[in-house]
């Protein structure tokens, strides 16, 4: 999942904090903070799909307050609800991989309820989704147009979306353009890919083979600037 230059970027970021750490009385341990740097890219790809999930279903939401208004008009009766029971939709919500990390992320709690108003509010004015809705059938080809859409043009392109994944997440600048393909990739193929396995074994091996080098000559280094 995770790209080679991603891993050099975490490898070089994680020994410049272990360079710095090292002239303190409480040197940090290399190899736990590279693997919270992973962890956080985890945490914050979960996030983006738990947002993307929550603006599908909020049709459904849409169509029961319009439905239970004092004075409900036709349309209000008539909201569509096709994004909410898109089969693609559904695959996501039912990936035992996402559903177990979602339970551990606990990425719900962190979600923006009026920023997901706002966001499926603008899509529901979109000439995207009006062809999306006026397709009768169910189809995987238009749901994933929709749904990368709803990435690309309504959250990448929306300043209050950026101003909370950057409050959230540290890791949002390093990382947003590879999530954001990896996302694209995961909407092609719910369910195929163990969140727990961020990292495939042939990075694992790339990411050992930049990290122990670079960490023996830093710490060799370090120790001829400071003799004991």
């Amino acid at each position: 999942m995770i790209s080679r230059r991603n891993i050099r970027v975490k490898v070089m970021q994680t020994l410049y904090a272990y360079t710095t750490s090292a002239e303190t009385e409480r040197p940090i341990d290399p190899q736990k903070i590279l693997r919270q740097h992973f962890s956080q890219t985890r945490s914050l790809l979960v996030y983006l799909i738990q947002l993307i999930t929550n603006i599908a279903r909020y049709a459904e939401k849409d169509a029961y307050q319009k439905s239970h208004k004092f004075i409900p008009t036709e349309k209000d009766l008539n909201v569509n609800t096709k994004l909410a029971g898109s089969n693609l939709l559904w695959q996501i919500l039912e990936d035992k991989y996402f559903i177990e990390q979602q339970k551990k992320e606990k990425s719900e709690l962190l979600i923006d309820d009026e920023l997901i108003k706002k966001i499926y509010n603008k899509l529901i004015t979109t000439k995207e989704y009006i062809h999306y809705i006026s397709i009768q059938q169910q189809n995987k080809p238009e749901d994933r147009k929709i749904f990368t859409f709803i990435l690309n043009d309504l959250m990448l392109n929306n300043e209050d979306f950026i101003s909370n994944v950057d409050e959230l997440y540290a890791n949002w600048n390093d990382d947003a353009e590879m999530l954001v393909q990896i996302l694209v990739s995961y909407l092609h193929k719910p369910g195929a890919s163990d969140f727990q396995r961020i990292i495939s074994g042939e990075k694992e091996n790339l990411l050992q083979t930049c990290y122990k080098p670079l960490l023996k000559r830093r710490i060799i280094y370090s120790n001829l600037l400071n003799p004991s």
